[in-house]
C-alpha cells in the first residue's frame, strides 16, 4: 500500500528559521515580478526556460544565486530559473563551488554554465550588499538586540517543550 508521508513535526528551530529569513529579507531589496522574470528568460535565451545550473526542464522555481541566508536580495542579477532539485540541493552554498562539486551539475559544460551565470550577474550589475552597508550603527545595535531576544526565546521554548515531554512522557 502506497501511503503519503506522515506529517513532519514543526520544531521551534524550524519555526524560528522562518523568522530569521523574514528579518534577512526585510533588509534586502525586492523588485522581482513578471517584467524582471521576462528579462531573465530573455537574457538566457532558452524557450522554454531551463535550469541555469543543470539545464533541466521544466523549471519550477527561482533561485537566489546569493542566498537570502547570506543576505542575497530578490532582484535582477541575483535571481535565476532553477529546477526543484538544484534549488533544494544548493542551499546556502556559493553557486560556483556547488556546481563544480555537485554530481548533477558538474557534468561536461559546467564551466560554460558558470561563465553564463557570471555574465548575467555582470549584465544586471548585481553586487551583494553587506548588512553593515545597509544599516546605520543604531539600527545594527537594535537588530542585534532583537536577534539575541529571539535566540533566548527559542532556547526557552525548546527547554519548556523538553520539560513537558519529560513530565508527561509524551513525544
Amino acid at each position: 500500500m502506497n501511503l503519503p508521508r506522515a506529517p513532519m513535526r514543526i520544531t521551534p528551530a524550524f519555526g524560528f528559521s522562518f523568522v530569521n529569513r523574514a528579518i534577512q529579507e526585510g533588509f534586502g531589496r525586492r523588485k522581482f515580478g513578471k517584467a524582471e522574470m521576462a528579462q531573465i528568460v530573455s537574457f538566457f535565451g532558452d524557450d522554454p526556460p531551463r535550469c541555469v545550473f543543470c539545464g533541466a526542464q521544466p523549471i519550477g522555481r527561482w533561485d537566489h544565486l546569493i542566498p537570502v541566508k547570506c543576505w542575497g536580495e530578490t532582484v535582477l542579477g541575483n535571481m535565476v530559473p532553477s529546477c526543484a532539485h538544484c534549488d533544494d540541493s544548493k542551499q546556502q552554498y556559493r553557486y560556483e563551488e556547488w556546481m563544480r562539486s555537485n554530481p548533477g551539475t558538474s557534468a561536461p559544460g559546467v564551466e560554460e554554465r558558470i561563465a553564463r551565470i557570471q555574465a548575467y550577474v555582470k549584465h544586471f550589475g548585481y553586487a551583494p550588499r553587506l548588512l553593515d552597508d545597509r544599516l546605520n550603527p543604531g539600527e545594527t545595535k537594535r537588530l542585534k538586540a532583537i536577534q539575541d531576544q529571539l535566540a533566548r526565546a527559542q532556547t526557552d521554548l525548546e527547554q519548556l517543550i523538553k520539560d513537558y515531554k519529560a513530565r508527561t512522557g509524551e513525544g
